[in-house]
């Protein structure tokens, strides 16, 4: 080997070890000396990524936030779909027709029910349009016995999964204490968050007062009012009321 090389060689050499290690290069070459740090580190990343897996919380049905809100109003008694169509289903769309970022509204009538849902746009705030809509189902003016509307913002949550029909050759009244009564037994079941009945009756007593009569008797209807109430509590039956020609018990 001539002189030149081995002047060669050795300048090579210098220039190498006076390259000045970055940081980068000073942690691989930790880790490359360090092989057993190197392999305890890997096994923990593996064993925190194992436990933050097994604790994220999984659902079979997660829960989806819909732009629609959905208003369900009942009117008790055997109302017709005609009557709660007319009384109820038309009053709530004229009023919330005009509202802002409406994108549809679509309405169910059946006896005694009333469903509007409400469609709104993808960027609107869900729950300031909920306020919106609840301050106006409040200034409607319903007809005597139509219950107050609930408003409720669509999810996927609110999807029953599970639905059960009462039929049969009975009349409303033992069809609602069917369903009263299976609602009970649901209600029970671990697990089940809430139980609602659709189309439910409650039973009702229609007085029909002669007003020939309570003017020959000098009976006035706050008469018959309170009679009626001092007897409207839970108690078995202790037996009959009797008012001139009327009977109540």
């Amino acid at each position: 080997m001539s002189n030149e090389d081995i002047h060669n060689d050795e300048d090579r050499s210098i220039n190498e070890t006076s390259i000045k290690i970055n940081v980068f290069g000073k942690t691989a070459q930790l880790f490359i000396n360090q092989f057993q740090l190197t392999i305890l580190l890997i096994l923990l990343i593996i064993s925190l990524g194992v436990v933050g897996l097994s604790s994220l919380p999984k659902e079979s049905l997660p829960e989806i936030v819909f732009p629609a809100i959905t208003v369900q109003t009942i009117f008790p008694g055997g109302a017709s779909p005609e009557d709660v169509e007319s009384l109820v289903t038309e009053k709530i769309e004229n009023k919330v027709k005009d509202f802002d970022d409406i994108d549809s509204i679509e309405s169910e009538t059946s006896f005694g029910f009333s469903v509007v849902t409400v469609t709104y746009l993808e960027s609107v705030d869900i729950n300031q349009k909920k306020i919106e809509l609840d301050n106006a189902l409040r200034e409607i003016q319903f007809s005597d016995g139509v219950r107050d509307p609930e408003a409720f913002i669509f999810s996927t949550s609110e999807i029953p999964l599970m639905n059960i029909s009462v039929a049969g050759d009975y009349d409303l009244t033992q069809l609602t204490g069917i369903a009263n009564d299976i609602k009970d037994k649901v209600e029970g079941v671990r697990g089940v968050d809430s139980v609602g009945i659709n189309g439910e009756v409650e039973r009702e007593i229609e007085i029909v007062m002669n007003e020939l009569q309570m003017m020959k008797y000098g009976i006035t209807f706050n008469n018959i009012k309170d009679a009626i109430q001092s007897k409207n509590f839970s108690a078995p039956p202790i037996g009959e009321l009797a008012l001139t020609a009327l009977g109540l018990t």
